[in-house]
């Protein structure tokens, strides 16, 4: 789960597909909100969400996916864009180690959030009901601009 207004993906994807960002998800390099995808990639920045405390949370996992698993980091290079260099975090833990009843609990709290109001989604709910609709369809679909880029990408290559 992204901890920004809008994943890196989407920010992609908008630019891909020509479109233009939601109001309030970006900044371009003068630190003024956007819409254009190109600006927020091209030295601008992707909103937190949260207003502070989504600010903390990105902070959080800044330094564990950056710091921790020792790729570029804010402040060390100009971007990560440039660096070409992510950094992932994966941390195991073995809830069973830790409490009992482990699944019971979190299938209570997940009921009770889903059973308190309407239209309650629960991450990766959507994307999952998505994948299932097109498995037993045999579909995937792929915007044009994305499908003519992949094209070209075949045909000639990567650029340098």
């Amino acid at each position: 789960m992204a901890t920004s207004a809008i994943a890196l993906f989407g920010v992609l994807s908008a630019k891909a597909k020509g479109e233009m960002l939601p109001v309030g998800v970006a900044f371009g390099k003068d630190g003024k909100e956007t819409t254009d995808a190109n600006e927020a990639l091209e030295g601008g920045a992707i909103a937190t969400f949260g207003g502070h405390k989504g600010a903390g949370l990105s902070l959080c996992v800044e330094i564990l996916a950056g710091a921790m698993s020792g790729s570029a980091v804010l402040g060390e290079v100009e971007s990560k864009k440039s660096t070409k260099n992510w950094g992932h975090t994966f941390i195991a833990i073995k809830p069973d180690a830790l409490v009992d009843d482990f699944e019971r609990k979190s299938a209570s709290v997940i009921a009770a959030v889903k059973d308190s109001g309407g239209n309650i989604r629960i991450p990766g709910e959507r994307s999952m009901i998505t994948a299932i609709k097109r498995k037993e369809e045999g579909t995937l679909p792929v915007p044009e601009t994305i499908w003519n880029s992949i094209l070209h990408t075949a045909e000639h290559g990567l650029a340098k």
